[in-house]
């Protein structure tokens, strides 16, 4: 969502938010940035470093869901949870 904290936090060098938070639009929710999401990206990322900015935007998400190239056909034990 528009955490405008975190997104603070990442740009001041928090390496935590770098490795784990992950961006959401919480689509179909009500409450939700649907429909201005890249308008409100460009403001949230502005200054943010390249690698911090994919990583919390695509990175976190496909390690965790173990997505992108060379990605195993079934998950990760480690991303599993219940």
């Amino acid at each position: 969502m528009d955490d405008v904290e975190g997104f603070r936090l990442a740009r001041e060098g928090n390496e935590l938010i770098a490795k784990a938070a992950m961006f959401s639009i919480d689509y179909p929710h009500e409450i939700t940035l649907w429909g201005s999401t890249q308008k409100i990206l460009s403001e949230l990322t502005q200054g943010l470093d390249e690698k911090v900015k994919h990583a919390i935007l695509a990175g976190t998400a496909m390690k965790l869901y173990n997505l992108g190239e060379g990605a195993a056909t079934t998950p990760r034990r480690e991303a599993i949870t219940v």
